[in-house]
């Protein structure tokens, strides 16, 4: 069975794919390498800041969605999700905290048993969620020196993503996107 890698040494994640994608991936060697093809991109409105999503191949039978995150050609950070929903539409006509629950336990494992017992597992103070769903209010953290991976629940968005991060990156290029937009007022 193929299944998805983080190297605890470096950061480096080898997707089910067996496409790799290390902290040092500038968003021009992505847009020449093999998954690019394979990738839509994302601007938002605030650009240099761009996501490029696409499948990283498959976890026990199911779709892993990618997705990177650069700023300008520093790769930021990389969200990954197992796919629990039927086909069809990724929106809210379809949304299930049941379904949420059971990606959020798979991240839990696939983590668990690729780094080992989280640095951080504390539950969020004041969400209130029944016992079937106890999970989502439990976000779970592993501190490397070269970053940090996270299995969580997104309560603003709906969505269970696997994060991983790469030092003090998004804080780095927040300040950068910050100081070019004041000059353009």
């Amino acid at each position: 069975m193929k299944r998805m890698e983080i190297n605890a040494n470096d950061g480096t994640i080898i997707l089910p794919n067996k496409y790799s994608i290390a902290p040092a991936l500038t968003q021009e060697a992505f847009r020449n390498g093999e998954m690019f093809g394979n990738a839509q991109s994302h601007d938002y409105g605030t650009f240099p800041w761009i996501h490029y999503s696409f499948s990283g191949g498959s976890v026990s039978g199911r779709d892993l969605l990618v997705s990177l995150c650069f700023y300008d050609q520093m790769l930021v950070s990389t969200k990954m999700s197992v796919d629990f929903y039927p086909p069809g539409p990724k929106d809210w006509s379809n949304y299930s905290l049941d379904v949420e629950t059971a990606t959020k336990q798979c991240h839990d494992a696939i983590l668990e048993e690729i780094l080992g017992k989280p640095t951080e597992s504390d539950r969020l103070a004041g969400v209130n969620l029944d016992a079937a769903h106890e999970s989502l209010a439990r976000p779970l953290k592993w501190d490397f020196p070269w970053g940090t991976v996270r299995s969580s629940y997104d309560f603003k968005g709906g969505g269970t993503f696997i994060i991983v991060s790469y030092g003090n990156r998004q804080e780095e290029a927040t300040k950068a996107y910050w100081k070019r937009s004041s000059k353009k007022l």
